[in-house]
């Protein structure tokens, strides 16, 4: 098998490889809670206290859903770093595209079921009504996501059954960062839309009201009067 960033870790001094290996696992669950940390603070500091109030609700299904997702992926990688510590190249291909197409089938069956089953999982987990609409769209949107969770832990799995924890933990604090800037940039291009929707509705209730309003300055707009129907001591100022 190519070395590259690959590391043995059946060789060599233990604590020295251990050592290695773990530190990038310490700072990648680090840079998860901040992940979390960032969205909250956003939402709430952003956005408003009901939206923040609406994704607390969706917690406890979101943590069992992505959690058994989380567990899908690193399980899978578990037989490609035992073969790949027997030096088994065969085997190790093997296992690395069994669990490819198993994180496929399972990401797209997990996928369809909740996006589906999230609001009627939200009415029956007592999800207050005030919160269930702007809940069941914030869930939705992360359930849509389960593939792409999916198989970054698959990946990162399989990275780091061959002594690769570097790159996981680098691809992560990447997209925590990228993560805080989207959030910004989506947030802003809603109150956009949002305030050009408004714009918009306002526009056609206000524009023939002021065309109504405006003061009418063209002669052309002043009605003939007959000058027989003038009192006689106007007729002169209405010629």
């Amino acid at each position: 098998m190519a070395q590259g960033t690959t590391t043995d870790l059946t060789t060599g001094r233990p604590l020295t490889q251990l050592l290695r290996f773990s530190v990038p696992l310490v700072l990648g669950s680090l840079v998860q809670q901040l992940y979390s940390f960032a969205d909250t603070v956003v939402v709430g500091r952003f956005v408003s206290p009901d939206a923040l109030g609406a994704i607390g609700t969706t917690y406890a299904l979101n943590f069992l859903v992505l959690g058994l997702v989380q567990g899908a992926g690193i399980g899978f990688g578990i037989p490609v770093a035992q073969r790949f510590g027997a030096h088994d190249e065969d085997g190790f291909r093997r296992y690395l595209w069994n669990g490819t197409w198993a994180s496929a089938a399972v990401s797209v069956v997990l996928t369809v079921v909740m996006v589906f089953a999230a609001r009627p999982l939200l009415v029956v987990m007592g999800t207050p009504a005030a919160f269930l609409d702007m809940a069941t769209i914030y869930i939705v949107i992360v359930f849509a996501g389960i593939p792409a969770t999916m198989f970054y832990n698959y990946s990162a799995s399989v990275l780091r059954a061959v002594g690769d924890s570097r790159h996981p933990f680098i691809f992560l604090a990447i997209s925590c960062a990228v993560n805080v800037v989207l959030d910004l940039v989506f947030i802003h291009a809603a109150r956009h839309v949002r305030c050009r929707s408004r714009c918009d509705r306002a526009l056609p209730v206000l524009l023939p009201e002021h065309g109504a309003l405006r003061p009418r300055h063209d002669v052309h707009d002043v009605p003939d009067v007959p000058v027989h129907a003038v009192p006689a001591q106007d007729r002169d100022q209405v010629r």
